[in-house]
């Protein structure tokens, strides 16, 4: 059985956008909550707050990272693990608001951060 990541993408236009030199610091929705994903998928809250509840300490060290593109692999130990060559950002903050998952992404000065950059 193929395990499914827990975040996917949501594709929405960036808030709150901070453009530096070195990186942009930008607000989006990272997770629909109790409702259809782009894949089909619901995410229910109350498993989502369990899996956020884990990232407090990445978060606190600037440690909760995200690569560019989910992996295209039927590989789950890949799927959950964020490879650092791939990576492009780090997720700085998160809100749970109006069925959303909110963070406030910071790009990495990596070939990926590039791209979304």
């Amino acid at each position: 059985m193929i395990k499914k990541p827990i975040f996917e993408t949501v594709l929405t236009k960036p808030t709150n956008i901070v453009n530096k030199k070195e990186n942009i610091k930008f607000t989006t929705i990272l997770q629909s909550l109790d409702t259809p994903g782009e894949n089909g998928r619901i995410y229910p809250l109350i498993l989502l707050e369990k899996q956020l509840e884990k990232q407090k300490e990445k978060i606190k060290n600037k440690m909760w990272y995200g690569e560019l593109d989910h992996p295209n692999t039927d590989d789950s130990d890949r799927i959950y693990t964020v490879s650092l060559k791939e990576t492009s950002h780090s997720i700085i903050n998160y809100k749970i608001n109006n069925n959303n998952v909110i963070g406030t992404i910071e790009t990495l000065p990596t070939p990926n951060g590039e791209i979304v950059k």
